[in-house]
């Protein structure tokens, strides 16, 4: 026998409270589903992309991400932390390889601030170099065993002493894109050439582009100058600083422009190229450093 009860009687009330929690329940546990499902999507928008896509011996990596940089908390590659920087609404990082650094496989591991790690391999290949022979000029006292010496010696001086001239802005001091810095850049050598002189071999940390004496050289980028003067191997040099731990260096010109703590723009003159120095013949010599690391230029400009 069934008894009906009035509606609105204590056991039809608990019956419908419980009903209500089971129903509200459910549609928060499929809400916390549905969010756990967009995750896989928010990973994959933060995607890490890597530039250039075959990486050599002594090439920049620039590093991408599409979400803002105040989403990440840190990253790491070649045992170096990340610094990183807003340029187009994206977060990325510049990172040098060292043109000796062992190939193969490394990790690029970023954190993000809600916890998700992102890892990507990079291959680092060999760099392919070519061998030529460089004489000491007659400028810098001719080519014997001795001044072979000296000269060596004086290049790994002047080394510390432009090192010196390395200093890391937080953000870049450029927006717009690099640029050559010749108004035509026909290359004579490349990054990475290893040069005989005697029984010394050292490694063309640079480009070097054809330029008469006196042609007009210029930034490749805004920047403040941390070094303009003479040295005895790299003659009349510019080292420009463009934040980031990113610097250009102008090395052999015939005339300098401009002076220590000066803010120059890309249509600036720095100076005239010239042959002074070791140098075998009138150009321009760049090299491009990045945390004091010299990396192949021309793969540089080609990024930004």
């Amino acid at each position: 026998m069934i008894t009906l009860k009035p509606l609105g009687s204590p056991d039809q009330v608990f019956f419908i409270s419980k009903v209500e929690t089971c129903y509200t329940y459910r549609v928060k546990k499929l809400l916390f589903v549905f969010l756990i499902s967009l995750l896989p999507g928010f990973v994959s928008a933060a995607e890490i992309q890597v530039l250039p896509e075959a990486i050599f011996q002594g090439d920049p990596i620039s590093i991408s991400l599409d979400i803002p940089v105040s989403e990440i908390s840190s990253g790491t590659f070649l045992g170096k932390k990340l610094f990183f920087f807003t340029l187009n609404n994206n977060a990325k990082a510049l990172v040098p390889t060292n043109l000796y650094k062992d190939l193969g496989m490394y990790p690029l591991t970023i954190t993000l601030k809600n916890g998700i790690s992102l890892t990507k391999n990079i291959e680092i290949q060999k760099r392919q170099t070519r061998k030529i022979v460089l004489a000491i000029p007659k400028q810098l006292g001719d080519n014997t065993p001795a001044n072979q010496t000296k000269v060596i010696t004086k290049l790994v001086d002047e080394n510390k002493i432009l090192s010196q001239a390395y200093y890391r802005h937080m953000r870049p001091l450029w927006s717009a894109s690099f640029r050559n810095p010749l108004a035509t850049s026909t290359i004579t050598d490349t990054f990475g050439t290893v040069r005989d002189t005697g029984s010394y071999s050292v490694s063309h940390k640079g480009t070097d582009f054809r330029a008469g004496i006196g042609t007009d050289v210029y930034p490749v980028n805004r920047g403040v100058v941390r070094f303009a003067g003479t040295l005895p191997t790299y003659g009349k040099a510019v080292i420009v600083d463009h934040g980031l731990g990113v610097t250009s260096l102008y090395l052999h010109l015939s005339k300098v422009n401009v002076i220590v703590g000066q803010l120059v723009l890309p249509h600036k003159l720095l100076g005239k190229s010239g042959d002074t120095g070791f140098s075998g013949g009138p150009h321009l010599h760049l090299s491009v450093k990045i945390d004091g690391v010299s990396i192949d230029p021309v793969t540089f400009l080609k990024l930004y």
